[in-house]
């Protein structure tokens, strides 16, 4: 007899039984699904509380060494935008790394700041939000500070907020048209309705997380009364309209980065990987390597730095030719005739720049003409 028929004989209390467990079952799971959406979201409101711990941190830090909270923004006359708050208080994060990879002569977005800003760091992230990258590439950031605070060409410190520090604010949990960190324009204001548009503040049902400027971080709910969003939003000091105006412009985003590897070169008596010298490639959407970053870490003892170095270029050019941007830790003549036989070579940064008259016409040989970047 075959399973099928067997169970049309099975008795009617054995089918109640099996109908019981079966809704028990299911029960069960109705009750600890929701228990552990619910944990999962308490878990992730608990690091975007640090996030934005670890950011009014950073900007005490700085005011504690400036007497300022940091600039806004850098704007120049024609309007080129250099750099922001955000770029400024990576020190202060534990990024030196990433600090010490911007060259801050070159607006944010320069081919050559590429590396640093595709990047995303921690405490600028939220856990709560899927998308952390821009389509080009960028590192983004999840949360948008006080234009009053921060805005272009200015700086405000802890005195101009003559209604304390507990009254005013610092940043809070963006909505949505999130932005690459580097971005210099990264402010907001504030406004209700909490959890509206893109536009707004809060990433949470019920509200968003913000910091306030004596460094503690609340929940404003969606039913907040006005009054209180309008005492944080008018807080001492007000900037002007001319200084909180932001470029009409919104990145597009992704939840995917862009792809990035990083070697060492295979070398006698060589340093361990993440010492001395390595190079970082950048890929493009088409999958193609067009940025080669060959660094020395800072402060570690290297065997034959210059020697290992030009092995590291001399290996991105017969594997790599086709990139378009590169950066070196020393640039002399001898590195100058390895650095001319990249065909696309459009920019390239020395960290230290030795050329003579004889390096400097071997690259302006070069068909592409490529800028020399110093830093």
């Amino acid at each position: 007899m075959s399973t099928q028929e067997s169970a049309r004989f099975l008795p009617g209390r054995q089918w109640v039984s099996v109908a019981v467990v079966l809704g028990c079952v299911l029960l069960l799971i109705g009750l600890v699904l929701p228990a552990i959406h619910n944990a999962r979201e308490a878990a992730r409101r608990t690091q975007s509380k640090n996030n934005l711990k670890q950011l009014g941190l950073a900007f005490h830090n700085y005011h504690d060494v400036y007497r300022v909270f940091p600039l806004g923004a850098d704007v120049l006359a024609d309007g080129t935008a250099n750099h922001g708050w955000s770029t400024r208080i990576i020190p202060y994060l534990e990024q030196s790394i990433t600090y010490s990879q911007i060259n801050f002569n070159v607006p944010w977005n320069h081919s050559i700041n590429e590396l640093p800003f595709r990047q995303s760091p921690l405490s600028m992230t939220n856990p709560a939000v899927v998308h952390h990258f821009s389509s080009d590439g960028f590192g983004l950031l999840h949360y948008m500070s006080n234009p009053n605070v921060t805005h272009r060409n200015h700086c405000v410190s802890i005195d101009d907020m003559t209604t304390g520090t507990a009254n005013n604010w610092l940043m809070g949990e963006a909505a949505g048209n999130y932005q690459p960190w580097g971005y210099p324009f990264n402010w907001r204001p504030l406004d209700l309705p909490l959890n509206g548009d893109p536009g707004s503040y809060g990433v949470w049902p019920n509200g968003g997380l913000f910091c306030l400027a004596d460094g503690s971080v609340v929940l404003l709910r969606t039913g907040t009364d006005a009054s209180i969003v309008t005492t944080l939003k008018d807080a001492a000091p007000v900037a002007s309209a001319e200084q909180i105006a932001v470029p009409e412009h919104r990145f597009e985003t992704s939840s995917d980065p862009l792809r990035q590897e990083t070697f060492w070169p295979d070398v006698p008596d060589y340093a361990s990987k993440g010492d001395g010298v390595g190079t970082t490639l950048l890929y493009d959407r088409s999958d193609k390597p067009y940025f080669a970053n060959v660094y020395r870490s800072d402060g570690k003892p290297v065997w034959n730095v210059e020697h290992t170095m030009r092995i590291d270029l001399i290996g991105v050019l017969e594997n790599y030719p086709e990139v378009r941007i590169l950066s070196v830790p020393l640039l002399d003549d001898e590195n100058a005739e390895i650095v001319a036989q990249f065909p696309n070579l459009e920019v390239v940064q020395a960290w230290n720049n030795h050329l003579t008259k004889k390096g400097l016409a071997i690259l302006e040989s070069h068909p592409r003409h490529p800028s020399v970047l110093s830093r």
